[in-house]
């Protein structure tokens, strides 16, 4: 089947537009009364429950940038110029792929699957162990971090086959108006006022 492309957006510049092809062959195929469409031609190689489940694997990228976001509480960039945001980012990337790294690890050791794997457990138990690293012996060490890499094979997430989250924000906003202007001038303000109020 060929899917032929539609009208340029707006958005769109009329070079990129005309970069794209005008038709692409697509396969589409039903399964437990779901249309799933793919640019996988071949159905003798890639059978449509393999990609079925391949398509249910997406839901890892969800947590994923959930663990970022919410458990490495990055939800909310503090940083004011471009440049300190690339790097607060950065920063956040790099403590998130050495969690990763070290669950990866956990995984080796006990054959099991890091998606299998509790994120938010893993952050918790290496704060707990952090304290405990640092003091040790450098012979002691390693069996530490060896007892760590143990507990965080053991902290499995459930099977959740087909779940889905509201696209809502929890957060409440705060009782107080947004601060528009600088922080440095509604202070003078403030201490204004309470000169005039104490005169």
């Amino acid at each position: 089947m060929d899917w032929v492309k539609p009208s340029k957006p707006k958005w769109m510049s009329q070079e990129a537009y005309d970069a794209l092809p005008a038709t692409i062959k697509i396969r589409e195929f039903r399964v437990n009364g779901k249309v799933y469409v793919t640019t996988i031609l071949d159905h003798k190689q890639y059978h449509k429950k393999d990609l079925v489940d391949l398509y249910g694997m997406r839901w890892q990228v969800e947590i994923n940038l959930c663990s970022i976001k919410s458990v490495l509480e990055m939800d909310q960039l503090s940083c004011k110029t471009p440049d300190m945001v690339k790097k607060e980012i950065a920063a956040y990337m790099m403590g998130y792929n050495v969690i990763r790294i070290i669950m990866a690890e956990a995984c080796c050791q006990t054959n099991s699957l890091p998606n299998k794997i509790s994120f938010k457990g893993s952050l918790q138990l290496l704060n707990q162990f952090m304290p405990r690293i640092l003091a040790v012996k450098k012979s002691e060490i390693k069996d530490v971090y060896e007892r760590l890499l143990s507990l965080i094979a053991l902290n499995k997430i459930g099977s959740r086959p087909g779940r889905v989250e509201p696209r809502a924000v929890k957060r409440r906003k705060k009782p107080f108006p947004a601060l528009n202007a600088p922080r440095e001038k509604e202070r003078e303000k403030i201490l204004r006022k309470r000169k005039y109020i104490r005169s």
